[in-house]
């Protein structure tokens, strides 16, 4: 064979794509230095040390966010080659193992993950959340928000708008319920009417206040669907459930879906107003409208730069939506959040036990159970930072404040001072205007008395002529010289008002510096009172938080993250960059910048790890298909008896490879299952005793709170969740259902987020080991029977050592995924069966009525839970423990999906090599034309790969953080008003002139 084969070209590039183990990015200490970004032209990070390593291999003196841009910036890189590639394999047919590197390049595509981190919003109607999705996006009013009442009354998705049509800047798909849902609205409404027409509920016939507010909100709904109903009388009388399911404005619209696009976001808020919005829209038609009874999702799409590398902000309305569809779409994301923003105003972040009241008894056990109890997962947002507030009270109420503050109340006293200096300035000048002014008057009658007293006509014989010299009668001579005195008086005094103007216009001029320096003092003041608050809010939700969470167990626990926010004043700050808003001298103090920042963080470790997983995965294509290029060393090719020796020794280590892997993960389900049944599973029958206990002694305290009979009867129409008219909250299942798992969830916890995860890593280990040593027994094996291959063999073993962690991942997808969810799920299958146990007699209940139904309620529901508990949660224990024997049926598979193409490749690679250093005349024709056609393709590869090498040489372009300005102090002085100078036009009279002629 030729000694220039491409083979051997391509063996000395094997030996420059060695790859070394990807730097551990460590995520725990995220710095807040987004100095960053990406670029549509690619720079490098250091132009003077040009480079042919990998930018993404080598970024560690980067920040966390630089790293991750530079390996995004490479994933970026390798998907436009790897589509070159996939170009070139397509049209090579007569490449026989072309379409197995589309399948592989196939597989990493779909291995690619696409980061989603969900960011869910929990709090009370009317906390601002709304607002702050706003605020957070940048786009002012986008999201439906009012100012005096709550507003969003559905959940809504928020997210990336990868549709690049113009038209469709912004995009809304919207989902409604089902006919089925709308009807079970309306049947229960017109039993509510039917029972409030025909019967008087109480011991003492008196009237049913929870049914007329269940009306009143249900006849609401039905008036923003139906407009034209005019009154709750007419509704009754001329409608029923049939003619309203019928009516076109429901007919062809429940049950399917709506899409809603436009280029502009004002117009946009306005068309989807209506679906999001309990405040009704007006129609083409001039009525009052509302579609959002009809609706269970919206999904929000924009172009925000916040929402590109993954992250979705979702809205969830209060939990007592009385709808069923809505209620399972906000409970399916809850358990599918990445973070839980804990919002509320911040009148609300200041009670006794802030943390624990807004998360509430249920959503904390429901996180502590999910392993999301941690300040990794949950955050706190209070908003409305500056609403309610009373400086002068707070200073006051504030000693460490009003110490703080004493320079500025020295500032503002004397600011103050000289406002008030300006102003007995200005009016001792106005008071002299006013007497020039009238002096001007004065002097000007006076002028023109004169004026006429020499106009007037000769007495008869006086000559009209004037001699040579004389200068008229001495009454003239007297007159014309008081004349041109009287207007040097005028010129004078028109000077000193015209001086007088001028002055008092610069001295209003710095009585307006001196205003605007009062306002920023106060401004100051006003946000040392909001900071202060702040802090107040953050130091007691993170005291409680800690309280809450001091038993469970949290490496490295992080301090909760609080944001104290104004959406308002950020926005007002944004829009107006010339006047700060008053309270907040600069935008950052509104803490939405912070916010954004503290956002993007949450993405960093799933889009590091993300970027690392496919970079890993074509960096192994590389070296795969380099390895499949080369050929053998001219000095020697097996014979065909050689090679079916190498594969039949190969085949042997490869099936005890296969078997003892099948053993680690058998083993591995195995010590999962033991684990959780030692743990939990063998405990729950101790649990339900406990519980069937319990529950008895719930029951039996629900009308003992004292309860109304009204409301007693309420909740069992509502089956066992309902909000009273004055805002009081009842949710019977949940309390049945914590029975069970309050005593539960410790155990739960430890058990499976514990202990489990510990079992990944004996099987990680595992993995490692019996990898390696299948291939240092191949690799000794081999080099004994065939010492002449070791060069070809060692190239082969340096990329199968890509495998152990491959597996790795394999097993991480699987915790991440599959176990973790049991683990999600396993808890949430007590709820259902205490639902499915209740739901029946809460509707006897509920339909009971007249003298004594409110005891014989009792009584049916005591008896019913004596009756009945122990056979709930035994069904409960059944249901929790059937999510994990699913499970371990289901893990086989999970890893046969992974393991199975890991394996198959690195055997493919290996029988491929042998083929290459198989002597040719020992070949068949099919295996001589592979080995010809897949040399013609070894330079346009090559090519490809050298083109991605260049292209990660290439750095990210850092672009300098643009940092808003420090607050200036005030730089306002008075001065001396005195010597302000009045640069008027000087009025001069020249006494030369005979003006005296002309005055009047």
């Amino acid at each position: 064979m030729d000694s220039e084969t491409p083979g051997s070209t391509i063996e000395s590039e094997m030996i420059k794509a060695e790859t070394v183990e990807p730097e551990k990015i460590k995520m725990e200490g995220i710095e807040t230095d987004h100095t960053s970004a990406l670029t549509a032209s690619q720079g490098q990070s250091n132009p003077d040390q040009q480079s042919t390593e990998a930018a993404w291999r080598n970024c560690g003196h980067l920040t966390n966010l630089q790293q991750i841009e530079t390996k995004e910036k490479a994933v970026k890189d390798a998907l436009t080659y790897i589509k070159d590639l996939e170009s070139l394999l397509g049209v090579s047919n007569d490449v026989a193992s072309a379409s197995k590197w589309l399948a592989r390049i196939k597989e990493i595509r779909e291995r690619r993950k696409k980061n989603k981190i969900l960011i869910g919003l929990l709090g009370v109607s009317g906390s601002g959340k709304s607002s702050l999705i706003n605020a957070l996006l940048g786009e002012e009013d986008l999201m439906p928000a009012d100012d005096e009442r709550a507003c969003t009354a559905v959940v809504s998705e928020v997210s990336y708008q990868t549709n690049e049509d113009t038209e469709a800047a912004y995009e809304a798909k919207i989902q409604r319920i089902s006919q089925d849902d709308w009807k079970a609205e309306l049947t229960s409404l017109f039993q509510d009417l039917r029972t409030n027409a025909n019967i008087r509920d109480g011991e003492d016939g008196e009237e049913d206040l929870e049914r007329n507010q269940r009306i009143q909100m249900a006849f609401g709904k039905v008036q923003s669907v139906y407009p034209f109903i005019e009154s709750l009388k007419k509704f009754e009388k001329d409608w029923n459930v049939a003619k309203l399911m019928n009516h076109s404005s429901v007919k062809y619209i429940l049950g399917k879906s709506l899409v809603l696009t436009s280029a502009k976001r004002e117009e946009f808020s306005k068309m989807i107003k209506p679906y999001i919005s309990s405040v009704l829209s007006k129609g083409d038609n001039g009525a009052m409208y509302a579609q959002w009874p009809l609706v269970k999702l919206v999904k929000v799409y924009v172009r925000s730069p916040l929402l590109q590398d993954g992250i979705v902000l979702v809205d969830l309305p209060g939990s007592m939506d009385t709808n069923a569809a809505r209620g399972a779409i906000a409970a399916e994301y809850q358990k599918n959040l990445t973070i839980n923003c804990i919002v509320a105003p911040i009148q609300r972040a200041a009670t006794d036990k802030p943390a624990q009241e807004l998360l509430g008894s249920v959503t904390q056990r429901t996180l502590q159970l999910d392993n999301k109890l941690s300040t990794e997962s949950v955050c706190f947002i209070v908003t409305k930072t500056d609403s309610s507030l009373k400086v002068d009270r707070y200073i006051r109420d504030h000693p460490k404040v009003q110490e703080m503050l004493t320079d500025e109340f020295e500032k503002e006293h004397r600011i103050s001072e000289d406002i008030e200096s300006i102003n007995v300035w200005c009016d001792e000048r106005k008071k002299r205007q006013a007497e020039d002014s009238f002096l001007m008057s004065q002097l000007k009658k006076e002028s023109k008395q004169l004026a006429k007293i020499h106009k007037k006509p000769k007495k008869a014989g006086q000559s009209k002529k004037r001699k040579a010299g004389d200068d008229g009668s001495e009454e003239q001579r007297a007159n014309r010289v008081k004349f041109v005195e009287i207007q040097k008086s005028i010129a004078a005094t028109k000077k000193r008002i015209g001086d007088a103007g001028t002055k008092l216009y610069k001295a209003h001029e710095r009585k307006q510096l001196a205003i605007a320096a009062l306002e920023r003092s106060q401004s100051r003041q006003r946000f040392a009172c909001i900071k202060n608050r702040n802090e107040v809010a953050i130091t007691a939700l993170r005291a409680d938080f800690e309280a809450a969470t001091m038993a469970l167990p949290q490496e490295k626990k992080k301090p909760l993250p609080v944001f104290c926010v104004s959406s308002l004043a950020f926005f007002e700050s944004v829009n107006n960059s010339h006047q700060p808003f008053f309270g907040f001298p600069k935008v950052s103090y509104t803490n939405i910048p912070k916010l954004r920042t503290w956002v993007i963080e949450t993405t960093l470790p799933s889009r590091d790890h993300s970027a690392m997983a496919f970079l890993e995965d074509v960096e192994g294509l590389q070296v795969s298909m380099k390895l499949w290029f080369s050929g053998a060393t001219p000095e020697y090719l097996m014979t065909s008896e050689k090679r079916s020796a190498v594969e039949t020794l190969f085949n042997l280590n490869f099936d005890q490879l296969k078997k003892r892997l099948a053993e680690l993960e058998e083993s591995l389900i195995q010590s999962c299952q033991r684990t959780v049944k030692n743990g939990l599973i063998s405990k729950l029958s101790k649990f339900q005793a406990e519980a069937t206990e319990e529950s008895q002694k719930v029951v039996r305290n629900w009308p003992q709170k004292p309860m109304h009979w009204g409301i007693h009867r309420a909740i069992n129409r509502a089956k066992g969740v309902h909000v009273t008219r004055k805002d009081i909250k009842y949710d019977w299942v949940e309390e049945l259902v914590a029975c069970y798992l309050a005593p539960l969830q410790e155990e739960y916890t430890h058990t499976l987020h514990d202990k489990v995860p510990k079992e990944r890593t004996i099987f990680d280990d595992g993995v490692s080991k019996v990898l390696n040593e299948f291939l240092g027994n191949l690799t000794d094996s081999l080099t004994t029977i065939c010492p002449q291959l070791s060069q070809q063999v060692e190239q082969w073993r340096k990329t199968a050592m890509r495998v152990p962690g491959q597996i790795h991942e394999v097993s991480r997808e699987i915790f991440h995924g599959p176990i973790a969810e049991a683990g999600m799920d396993g808890h949430r299958k007590v709820k259902p069966k205490v639902a499915e146990t209740w739901d029946p007699i809460f509707v006897i209940c509920g339909n009971e009525s007249g003298r004594g139904h409110y005891k014989r309620n009792q009584n049916m529901h005591n008896e019913h839970i004596k009756a009945n508990a122990h056979k709930m949660y035994q069904k409960a224990s059944r249901a929790v423990s059937s999510v994990f024997i699913q499970l371990w049926k289901a893990l086989p598979e999970h890893f046969s999906k992974g393991v199975d193409p890991i394996l198959a490749a690195i055997r493919e690679e290996f029988l491929d090599m042998v083929v290459k250093n198989t002597d040719q005349s020992g070949l068949g024709q099919i295996e001589r034309l592979k080995v010809e056609s897949r040399l013609e393709l070894t330079e346009d590869v090559l090519g490809i790969f050298q083109g991605l090498k260049a292209a990660w040489a290439q750095g990210i372009t850092i672009i300098k953080e643009e940092v808003e300005e420090d607050v200036k102090p005030d730089e306002f002085h008075l001065g001396n008003l005195d010597e302000i100078s009045g640069d008027s036009d000087e009025d001069s009279y020249d006494e030369d002139s005979d003006d005296y002629e002309s005055e009047g």
